[in-house]
């Protein structure tokens, strides 16, 4: 349904294109109409200038699909009356993965004054490819689900967390590539694996995702970890603070005491002399 729609789109495109021998111009494509992995995709086209005049142009080529984002290319030309030109926009070779269905090529080309002389269009279609892991991604988190995404951390957030995305249930085999160039391998469990990161510096982490029936891909991340700083030791600090609250609560009572006994000694003593004067007078 979806190659329908595609078809049906370059067909539309087709029949709201300019004729470009009305202007003057012909189009001429020079590519197969099939690739599988392996084939060289070559795509060249011949631009003939029918007028009996020099023309300049601006030319615009581009390769799109339901797989791939138009990418226009973009070049000037001088053709001489009754001359043509050849240009050669891609050539490289089919790798498994470029991704299976149809595509299309299309040239416009303009004046000087950028008033459009002509365009076309021509469809290829790519089979025996792999499929592909179209958003396979990774992360580094702070966190297993990944809440907080930095590209800087410290030491003290270790352990970190590798998180792939759009891995397709694939098997994920990475490595990491420590500061000091040293390399260790990593073991993901439902798409996510433990890092601790001891030392300070740059870090890269690699995972490649492989599943039968699709082309390897390989995703990458990269990261820094700030050395740690000696923190101040608060709990001998709360302890030192409470014991010297202890020993001044101590202090306190131990004052309250003798200050006790003291008002206690004093009137003992005043009593003894109350009653010494008293026993004076009654003799």
């Amino acid at each position: 349904m979806n190659k329908l729609k595609f078809v049906l789109f370059l067909l539309i495109l087709s029949s709201l294109s300019y004729s470009a021998s009305a202007q003057g111009l012909e189009i001429a494509f020079n590519f197969n109409d099939n690739y599988t992995v392996g084939d060289i995709l070559n795509i060249s086209y011949t631009i003939t200038n029918r007028d009996s005049f020099a023309k300049n142009l601006t030319i615009e080529s581009s390769l799109f699909s339901q797989q791939v984002a138009p990418y226009p290319l973009v070049k000037f030309a001088s053709i001489g009356a009754g001359q043509n030109a050849t240009f050669n926009d891609l050539d490289y070779e089919i790798y498994d993965g470029f991704g299976n269905g149809l595509y299309g090529f299309g040239v416009q080309v303009y004046s000087d004054n950028l008033t459009i002389l002509g365009e076309d269009q021509a469809l290829f279609y790519v089979y025996g490819s792999s499929l592909r892991f179209d958003n396979f991604s990774i992360k580094a988190c702070k966190d297993i689900f990944c809440k907080t995404v930095q590209f800087s951390y410290e030491q003290i957030d270790s352990p970190l967390f590798i998180k792939a995305s759009d891995y397709e249930n694939a098997g994920l085999i990475g490595y990491v590539q420590y500061p000091d160039g040293s390399n260790s391998s990593l073991i993901f469990m439902a798409g996510t694996a433990m890092l601790k990161v001891k030392q300070a510096g740059d870090y890269s982490v690699f995972v490649t995702a492989s599943k039968k029936g699709y082309a390897d891909s390989t995703a990458m991340v990269e990261f820094y970890v700030a050395e740690a700083y000696a923190q101040p030791n608060y709990l001998w600090l709360i302890i030192l603070l409470l014991l010297l609250v202890i020993a001044i609560f101590i202090y306190l009572i131990f004052r309250a005491r003798q200050k006790e006994k003291l008002r206690r000694k004093h009137e003992l003593q005043h009593r003894n002399k109350t009653r010494r004067l008293r026993a004076g007078r009654t003799r």
